[in-house]
């Protein structure tokens, strides 16, 4: 058999179908379609994980560079503005970024004058005598800076509900300063 003949069989094949590709396609495509979408919210989440982490860890090292000396409540006040500052100025977001910042498990500045010890997870907090003082499992007590970081997706698509079940948007550190 010729290239020809054989080209016009596998046509005839098509068009003895009778349109049942076209209901095929029309199923399909919505179905195809919402995988795209969601395949690319899922991207763009992952960016906003990875700024979120690299926001919150130049926060973080801010806030071990100059948390040492911190010792009042006006100290504490000046760094978490000078972190919140940081913070969003280290990565490109299109919508600022929730931070909360706290010091030794204190949004207030209330306990900027101690020295803490953390242990377990979720973190259980206890206040030492002094900067000597011995937490268990050969750790001393310090002073710690928690900060948490929290965005939503800005997305074109509808399926935020989904990706943010499996991407969640926020980041917490909790980093010995002193």
């Amino acid at each position: 058999m010729s290239v020809a003949a054989n080209l016009r069989r596998a046509l005839g094949e098509f068009k003895s179908e009778g349109g049942s590709f076209a209901v095929e396609a029309a199923l399909l495509a919505p179905v195809l379609v919402f995988f795209v979408m969601l395949t690319i919210n899922f991207g763009v989440a992952y960016n906003t994980k990875l700024r979120l982490v690299t926001a919150a860890g130049a926060g973080m090292a801010y806030a071990q560079k100059n948390g040492a000396s911190v010792t009042t409540a006006e100290d504490v006040a000046s760094l978490v503005a000078s972190i919140t500052k940081v913070v969003q100025n280290s990565a490109d977001f299109s919508v600022p970024p929730k931070v909360a910042v706290s010091f030794n498990n204190a949004s207030d500045g209330s306990a900027a004058d101690g020295y803490y010890c953390i242990n377990g997870a979720p973190a259980v907090w206890s206040r030492a005598d002094g900067a000597s003082s011995q937490c268990g499992n050969n750790v001393t007590a310090g002073k710690f800076v928690t900060l948490t970081l929290s965005t939503d997706v800005n997305s074109i698509f509808p399926t935020d509900g989904i990706v943010g079940a499996f991407i969640p948007l926020q980041e917490t550190i909790v980093a010995r300063v002193q």
